[in-house]
């Protein structure tokens, strides 16, 4: 087997990819339905939650037995993380959107894309500060701490707050991109930080 082969199968890309299905079609499906049983429209459900699952996804390839090998090998091993990380995140967002990409006039898609890019963002930085097997933690947090009050957008809502703003808004779209960009780099530099007993 090639060292790229080796290294998607050590991180669990396969299942990974695997999960991102399941998680398209449950977004698919979600978009699709008149509601869930709490009230919540699920496409609102499939926007706000789909990102989560795939941060799911994105934190479970992202833990190694063998954090302290990687970090003295001869080798460089952000090229591969930097890879790693990049390729779940476009794969997963392109997943979401097209799931919901006949919906609200293309909003719902640019919305989830949105989500999904900082989501993924938040989950590689937390996997440097923490083990990554729970690095999913804080945007679950930070989904339910968004999604979870009464509907609708706050008047003046901050920019980071970005699942609350419009899709077209151009200040959620910039702190998106800046955590995922952040998260990025920590986790190519730095990998996940391994958890000791």
């Amino acid at each position: 087997m090639s060292g790229p082969w080796l290294y998607a199968r050590s991180r669990g890309l396969p299942r990974a990819a695997a999960a991102l299905a399941a998680v398209g079609l449950l977004a698919l499906w979600a978009g699709e339905g008149p509601g869930s049983e709490a009230g919540v429209p699920g496409l609102v459900a499939a926007t706000a939650f789909g990102p989560l699952l795939a941060a799911v996804a994105l934190a479970g390839g992202l833990h190694t037995a063998m954090a302290d090998a990687e970090r003295s090998a001869s080798r460089a091993w952000w090229p591969r993380r930097l890879a790693h990380v990049l390729l779940v995140t476009a794969l997963a967002a392109a997943v979401l959107g097209c799931a919901v990409a006949g919906r609200d006039g293309g909003a719902a898609a640019l919305a989830v894309i949105r989500d999904t890019a900082g989501a993924a963002g938040v989950t590689a930085a937390a996997s440097v500060a923490a083990d990554a097997r729970g690095s999913w933690l804080p945007v679950a947090a930070y989904t339910c701490a968004v999604h979870l009050p009464p509907p609708g957008t706050p008047v003046g809502a901050p920019p980071w707050v970005w699942p609350a703003q419009p899709a077209a808004e151009p200040a959620s779209w910039a702190a998106a991109g800046a955590a995922l960009a952040v998260g990025i780099v920590l986790h190519a530099r730095r990998g996940a930080r391994s958890r000791r007993p």
